[in-house]
């Protein structure tokens, strides 16, 4: 229940994935493999389809192969089957590719969008024009600190965008999302560590925390930034 991003740069080799959702634990969706690729899974997030699809890239398939490795380990040990997921692969060997599945029985609004090196994907958004701005955003050109924008600054510029749109149709309008996620890699980074660049807004929550949430639901202040409004001044001030 979330809208992601999931994209690569061939020019830096770089590797990002962001999502926002209005729940916790939305940084278990990413699987990110610098160098090769990145996946976000969602909707009835399946942590076995997830880490399968990961693993695959790691190994260094390709794209169709991934999303194979992510069929076969769905539906198992009673975790969601292939219809109720949502997942977006992007890969940049043997050259960029992109693609999402989304399951008939995500819950609408679901659907993504796409290019040769990035997908936007949601699932119980307020519409499609979510993730039809996002994908915008994440194309624009328009300079970053007088510069050219980065695989970062991308990926943040579509959640910003996904989020004016609307976002999550579960949270009011003018707080589109609970938490937020940002995350990308550079080639030459540690596989088993998390990158350099990387941040959860307000925090990780993890598996427990998103148990936890279930029975006694998270509620940001009242006075509280967005998530989204966090990652930018996190990652601007990196820069």
């Amino acid at each position: 229940m979330t809208w992601s991003i999931v994209a690569v740069d061939p020019v830096t080799r770089e590797v990002g994935v962001g999502a926002a959702t209005c729940t916790v634990g939305v940084e278990m969706v990413r699987g990110v493999v610098p160098g090769r690729g990145v996946v976000a899974a969602q909707a009835y997030t399946n942590l076995q389809a997830r880490n399968a699809a990961t693993r695959a890239l790691a190994a260094g398939a390709d794209i169709d192969e991934v999303f194979r490795a992510a069929r076969d380990a769905s539906g198992r040990f009673g975790l969601s089957a292939w219809e109720q997921q949502q997942i977006g692969v992007a890969t940049l060997d043997p050259e960029p590719r992109s693609r999402a599945h989304t399951g008939a029985d995500t819950d609408a609004w679901a659907g993504a969008r796409g290019a040769p090196a990035v997908s936007v994907q949601g699932n119980m958004l307020r519409g499609g024009e979510v993730v039809d701005c996002a994908l915008a955003a994440f194309a624009s050109e328009d300079p970053a600190h007088g510069r050219p924008p980065d695989l970062a600054e991308r990926i943040l510029r579509g959640l910003e965008a996904g989020a004016e749109a609307g976002g999550d149709n579960r949270c009011p309008f003018e707080c589109p999302a609970l938490t937020a996620f940002l995350c990308v890699a550079r080639p030459d980074e540690d596989p088993e560590a998390d990158p350099v660049l990387y941040h959860v807004a307000p925090r990780a929550f993890g598996l427990k925390g998103a148990l936890r949430h279930s029975l006694h639901p998270y509620r940001p202040a009242a006075d509280a930034p967005s998530p989204i409004a966090l990652l930018r001044s996190w990652l601007d001030a990196t820069r």
